[in-house]
């Protein structure tokens, strides 16, 4: 029973990772098209903004390419957490993971849609991705340094079916 129950923890273990992983490496997919997309294919509106205002042109191009980075490298750090879920069952690593996300998607989404959008509103909320971004990184220090017994995930019964 106890052997049971101890593989079935490592395979939920092992399906949380490896979810996280997938995700990061969406995110980092879609990171590379957005970056190609804000070099290529923005490319004449950059140049027609840079006709009436240089200095716009400029900071919105800064903003594409600053939020293509930032999700690329918090995409690289979902796959870390996720392989840190995945060889310790470890509850931090998960909750840094969803903070990257998060992070992510206000973060990169909203200075993606200011660029877009040039709606300056879309600015507000970036600060708070840039917390998630670090929140998910104090997480992730903390899931590192914890012993694993501390931090494990529950264990989940195993149904038999395909999840």
């Amino acid at each position: 029973m106890n052997a049971n129950k101890n593989t079935n923890t490592k395979l939920a273990q092992t399906k949380r990772g490896n979810r996280w992983i997938a995700v990061g490496a969406v995110f980092g997919l879609l990171a590379v098209g957005f970056g190609a997309f804000g070099a290529h294919g923005l490319e004449d509106y950059f140049a027609e903004l840079a006709k009436t205002d240089p200095a716009l042109a400029v900071k919105r191009l800064g903003n594409w390419r600053t939020a293509a980075q930032y999700q690329m490298h918090h995409s690289l750090a979902i796959v870390l957490a996720g392989l840190l879920i995945h060889c310790r069952g470890s509850r931090l690593a998960s909750y840094a993971a969803a903070c990257f996300a998060i992070g992510i998607v206000i973060f990169s989404g909203c200075l993606y849609t200011l660029v877009l959008t040039e709606v300056r509103v879309w600015g507000a909320p970036v600060f708070l991705g840039g917390l998630g971004f670090m929140a998910g990184w104090i997480l992730l220090a903390l899931a590192a340094l914890r012993d694993p017994a501390e931090t494990s995930l529950p264990a989940q019964p195993h149904t038999g079916a395909n999840e």
